[in-house]
């Protein structure tokens, strides 16, 4: 065999075997979403059930339908920060009475602009309608859900 054949069908089957783990792995992950009016899981939005509060994927439904005082919560999923955060959210829950909505900060350009968010982690409060109630939380320098509730939802 030629080393050109030899080489493309190490290729080929590198690309398979790549494929194939992929599959294997995504049908074996659990969904980490929930759906805002249930708190159930789904695959559409993050949540957690562990507090009283609600952790769910930001939308104008879910914005207009929350429970409780509105957070937006400016996440980017390839930040630390942001993942640190949501890890704190998804093992203690939401504090009680309180509904935070998380946005995508890279794809959420004209809620960035509307809120003057220009970092990841922000925390903005709102009112039902989407108006800023109090000034924004920047969470970078210490990204915990502790920080967050010490410093901004009290």
């Amino acid at each position: 065999m030629s080393k050109a054949l030899i080489a493309s069908l190490t290729f080929v089957g590198i690309v398979v075997l790549s494929v194939g783990f992929l599959f294997v792995n995504k049908s074996e992950s659990p969904s980490t979403n929930t759906n805002p009016t249930t708190n159930t899981q789904t695959e559409s939005s993050p949540a957690t059930n562990q507090g009283k509060g609600q952790y769910v994927v930001y939308s104008e439904d879910a914005l207009a339908n929350a429970i409780g005082q509105r957070v937006l919560f400016f996440h980017a999923p390839w930040c630390p920060q942001c993942r640190a955060i949501e890890g704190d959210i998804n093992s203690n829950g939401v504090p009680d009475g309180y509904t935070i909505l998380k946005i995508d900060y890279d794809s959420s350009q004209e809620l960035k602009q509307k809120y003057g968010v220009t970092l990841q982690t922000t925390f903005v409060k709102v009112d039902e309608n989407g108006n800023k109630t109090a000034d924004k939380y920047v969470a970078y320098n210490e990204p915990s859900l502790a920080a967050l509730t010490r410093d901004y939802l009290n």
